[in-house]
């Protein structure tokens, strides 16, 4: 529990820097880059007391019952919302091609269920 308590600092730091610093730009480029951090750093708040470091074997301790679920849940705002700001901050060109992509595929898939389907 202390070691992913202490990486968990390590990671929230630059993830604080991160978040201020996308308050006060504007410029689509920076808040791209500055997303696709905040994406790697909640990525790193999930996997250390999941994957990389754990917490303590003892179901009923705090590092379980607490620590573990808040960090899975604010990681993954963290990368959730670091991919909203990402989508917003990319051209619009580029969403407007993705949105085409998006309806083309469900066309297409619909097109499929319905042909396994038999009908």
């Amino acid at each position: 529990c202390h070691w992913s308590g202490i990486a968990e600092i390590g990671v929230a730091i630059p993830m604080y820097a991160v978040g201020a610093i996308m308050t006060t730009h504007r410029s689509r480029k920076v808040l791209s880059i500055l997303s696709v951090l905040g994406i790697v750093f909640g990525g790193l708040a999930v996997a250390f007391p999941t994957r990389l470091i754990g917490v303590c074997p003892t179901p009923t301790m705090i590092c379980s019952t607490v620590m573990k679920p808040a960090l899975i849940w604010l990681g993954s705002g963290a990368v959730g919302l670091s991919g909203l700001g990402l989508a917003l901050s990319v051209k619009k060109s580029f969403v407007k091609n993705l949105n085409r992509v998006s309806q083309f595929s469900i066309v297409v898939l619909s097109k499929k269920i319905t042909v396994w389907r038999g009908i």
